[in-house]
Order: structure tokens, then C-alpha cells, then sequence
């Protein structure tokens, strides 16, 4: 029987009077990309990781400024050691040394709050295990069906980590059966229903920030524990190796692990 995680992202947007900016010049820009662009969320989640809680959010741009002027607080105490890292679609935010509690209280600099859940990590979940994360929106079950039991009868696949980005033509519970009905020992369902971003002129994917996101709250929520992990869209399939190797073999038994 397969252990099933289902997990909603917790999302935090900024206040009225603050906007994202974008970061492609307008020439660049796709018809339409206004409406599948992400002004307003400030980080995707809250997430426990020993002393500390890391931020995930999307490329901050002006929001750099925002994160450095806003208060930041845990059971009334205030986080003084914001660490804030930066990267091509993305950035984590790392409040050092917070206290103990369960939520975590957020002040603006016009002096607009905010409280989140404060997540604690699964990290032991798929201990040990081989981890396929995919992410996805409306694909057909019976597809993601086929891929996932391949996987798991040919390539050794024992667990799965899914996210889904907000689909429309079935339930989160239809996705989890699909999911607990192919042979894996674990599962976890990601619920993350926020703007993809959408492909532009030039850079094509350069505001497509919410997939690279979900891959580090997935990192940091579930998968340090795990024994590989490959990331495949629901149309990619992996071939059996050689001499019954499986490519988790491979990527566990490479120089750099």
C-alpha cells in the first residue's frame, strides 16, 4: 500500500500599493504575458528547517528591497539574520535562527501584516528511496498512469513526488488515486496552483519562475532524505538500463552523487 502525502503550497502575497516588476524589457515581452505573470507573490512558503525557516519565492527584483525593509517575526520575536540568496528565476530566503512556533508573522514597511503557517519539513519521507518529481497541469491520467507504473516495474522506480499546478479537468483526490495504484512505496501530491509564468519573445523562459520554485520547496520539504531523484515531465519516459542498472544506480554512484 502506498503512503500518500497531500500538501498545499502556502503562498503569500504582498499587500496592495506593491507590484513585481517584470524582468524582460516590454519588446520581449509575449502577447498577453501580463495576465500569466506573477506581480504579487512575495514567497511561496514558510518551511522549518532545524533553527531556521527558508523562504521560497520567486525572482525578487524590486522585492529584494521589500525583503530587506520588512519585519519578519516568530512568536513575537523578531529575526534579525535575513539571508537572502538570489538566482536566475528564483531566491531563497534563509531567517536564521528563528524561534520556536508555528507561524510566522510578516510586517510590511507601510505597516501592513501578514501570518503564515510555518511548515515543517517531511525530510525522512522518502528516505532511502528512488524519486521520480514531476510537475504538471491537466495531463491525462491514464498517461500519467502508464508512465509511473513503467517506471516503477522496469527502472526501479519507489516513489513519486508530483506537483500539481492548479488543474482543472480532474481532483487533487483523482490524482491521488492514480498515484497509490501504480506499485510505489510513497507519494507525495503538491498542490501549487499559481501562475506558471508563460514563454515569451526573448528570453523565452526567463519569468517562469514558479517551476523552479516548487522544485526547491519540494527539495527542501521532502526529498533530502531520498536516494535519487529524477525530474521528468509526464511525456519523458527512462529506458531500463544495462546489466539491471537502473539510472538512480547511475546518479547515486556518480563522482558528485
Amino acid at each position: 500500500m502506498t503512503d500518500l502525502r497531500i500538501h498545499q503550497v502556502k503562498r503569500v502575497v504582498v499587500p496592495d500599493g506593491y507590484r513585481r516588476d517584470r524582468a524582460i524589457r516590454p519588446a520581449g515581452l509575449s502577447p498577453n504575458s501580463h495576465e500569466r505573470y506573477d506581480f504579487d507573490t512575495f514567497f511561496y512558503q514558510a518551511t522549518r528547517v532545524g533553527a531556521d525557516i527558508v523562504l521560497v519565492a520567486p525572482k525578487l527584483l524590486n522585492f529584494k528591497r521589500l525583503f530587506r525593509q520588512s519585519r519578519f517575526a516568530v512568536g513575537g520575536e523578531d529575526i534579525s539574520r535575513v539571508r537572502i540568496h538570489t538566482f536566475y528565476r528564483h531566491a531563497i530566503i534563509w531567517l536564521r535562527g528563528a524561534a520556536a512556533g508555528d507561524t510566522l508573522d510578516v510586517t510590511f514597511p507601510d505597516g501592513q501584516s501578514v501570518t503564515t503557517p510555518i511548515i515543517k519539513t517531511d525530510r525522512d519521507f522518502f528516505g532511502g528511496l528512488n524519486v521520480q518529481m514531476t510537475v504538471s497541469k491537466d495531463n491525462d491520467l491514464r498517461w500519467i498512469r502508464e508512465q509511473l507504473s513503467f517506471h516503477a516495474a522496469q527502472c526501479g522506480l519507489e516513489g513519486v513526488c508530483f506537483i500539481d499546478n492548479g488543474s482543472t479537468v480532474y481532483f487533487l483526490d483523482d490524482l491521488a488515486d492514480v498515484l497509490t495504484s501504480v506499485g510505489l512505496k510513497r507519494a507525495a501530491l503538491v498542490s501549487a496552483p499559481y501562475k506558471w509564468g508563460g514563454v515569451n519573445l526573448k528570453p523565452a523562459n526567463r519569468e517562469l519562475y514558479l517551476q523552479t520554485a516548487v522544485y526547491n520547496i519540494a527539495r527542501f520539504q521532502y526529498l533530502a532524505g531520498a536516494r535519487a531523484v529524477v525530474r521528468l515531465d509526464c511525456d519523458e519516459i527512462l529506458l531500463p538500463q544495462p546489466k539491471g542498472k537502473t539510472v538512480f544506480d547511475l546518479a547515486n554512484h556518480a563522482r558528485l552523487g
